[in-house]
């Protein structure tokens, strides 16, 4: 079963008709022409997807009402492939899967630790304080040597002018 999105599309190219064409016979914005191309017709404004729908099929040459009764046909099958999630939420097959989960989380489980040596020296492998300090004041002298980016002078240069209060 073709798609209304992909109906519509199809029509347009078969008619040689650009994206901007559609844009600007239908007046409709171009956000809403692409969500109709994609099927997203549940980003079309409330209460205008009809309206668009046949707008857009009369400028594609299209019969508007067939369209619009397979939008409400597609939108009918696609309800009754995905349930809601409260339809979901009650269903027996999901209580049985809270119980489990339920469960596990009310039994505690041991884990062993027999064999983990923690008490390992770390101190002897990890850098101590003072190697941070020295490799900072290192860095912090190399960047005193060098002119900012933003700056057309070195630090050794002085600019020429200087302005002193107005």
């Amino acid at each position: 079963m073709n798609k209304i999105g992909d109906t519509l599309r199809d029509a347009r190219i078969e008619k040689k008709l650009s994206f901007d064409d559609v844009v600007d016979k239908t007046g409709i914005a171009p956000h809403y022409i692409l969500a109709m191309e994609l099927d997203q017709l549940k980003l079309l404004p409330e209460g205008k997807t009809n309206e668009y729908l046949e707008k857009y099929a009369q400028v594609v040459g299209l019969d508007p009402v067939s369209i619009i009764h397979g939008y409400r046909n597609q939108e009918m099958s696609d309800e009754l492939i995905l349930p809601s999630s409260a339809e979901l939420a009650a269903s027996p097959d999901s209580n049985i899967e809270k119980k489990d989960e339920e469960k596990s989380i009310e039994e505690p489980q041991e884990l062993a630790i027999d064999s983990l040596d923690v008490t390992q020296n770390i101190t002897e492998e990890s850098p101590q304080i003072e190697d941070f300090k020295v490799k900072s004041e290192e860095v912090s002298e190399k960047i005193e040597t060098i002119p900012s980016r933003l700056s057309k002078y070195d630090y050794d240069e002085e600019p020429k002018r200087k302005f002193h209060g107005l």
